[in-house]
């Protein structure tokens, strides 16, 4: 009997991710984000294989694909893995995704069926600072996966100094999702949270209030970061514009690497 309830209750959390996988992958316009993020990488990317770090859903991974390049992207969470395959069908893909922690120091030996070099990676949406302090094993991984000369584009987040709104979006015509960085003093395990207010517009009431840890990097640390982990810095912007970019906290950031 016990392990009849333990089984249910992977299942039940199992499920619980993949419907949060679904609801993010709802929440974001991808057209939008798409044709403006995929130009600036398809400029920069060397024609060939290219690994998708912390990939969620797959959508960079497709919309690379259909501009001539060979994509496998890895996240850390079954349920983002499991909507990106979903997507396979609808987008005519032959992308491979697996489910594996970007930071596990023995990530190559892990990637069956993946090449074992590549000519870039990309790691967009600050993902990195999910990764708590493990984002320099993060770096470490990619590196050794490049092939020499092979590009890394990555997007941060510098840390703020004070509680951080990002743009409010929307789900649907009726909720909006309101996202604010709150730094913290919890070094060792994150430095900021990621506060989510879930709203109905029709009422003006949260519907749902979550928080998750963050580990940010200032513009300063993860230029030093980067530089110690071997790679060299080639272009960095403010945004897919190409704006100069700010050391100021909360602004993002667009990085261009070599290996």
């Amino acid at each position: 009997m016990a392990g009849t309830d333990r089984h249910s209750s992977e299942n039940s959390l199992d499920n619980d991710e993949f419907i949060h996988a679904e609801k993010y992958d709802k929440m974001i316009n991808w057209e939008t984000r798409l044709s403006r993020e995929i130009p600036f990488m398809v400029k920069r990317l060397v024609k060939g294989n290219i690994l998708d770090v912390a990939c969620s859903t797959g959508r960079h991974s497709f919309e690379l694909e259909k501009n001539g390049f060979s994509c496998f992207g890895i996240d850390k969470s079954e349920g983002m893995i499991r909507v990106a395959n979903a997507h396979k069908d609808e987008f005519g893909s032959s992308v491979s995704f697996l489910a594996v922690d970007a930071t596990d120091p023995e990530l190559k030996e892990h990637l069956d069926g993946f090449p074992n070099v590549f000519d870039g990676a990309i790691l967009l949406g600050n993902a990195i600072s999910n990764m708590g302090p493990n984002g320099k094993q993060m770096l470490l991984n990619v590196h050794s996966l490049l092939k020499t000369d092979g590009r890394f584009i990555m997007q941060t987040v510098n840390k703020p100094e004070e509680p951080h709104y990002l743009p409010i979006r929307k789900i649907d015509g009726q909720t909006l999702v309101q996202r604010i960085m709150v730094p913290v003093n919890m070094y060792e395990t994150h430095n900021a949270e990621l506060h989510v207010n879930i709203i109905d517009s029709g009422s003006a009431k949260y519907v749902q209030q979550n928080k998750a840890p963050l580990f940010m990097y200032t513009f300063e640390e993860m230029r030093s970061l980067l530089t110690d982990t071997g790679f060299k810095i080639e272009e960095v912007y403010s945004g897919y514009g190409l704006e100069p970019v700010s050391p100021e906290g909360g602004r993002t950031v667009l990085w261009v690497l070599r290996k």
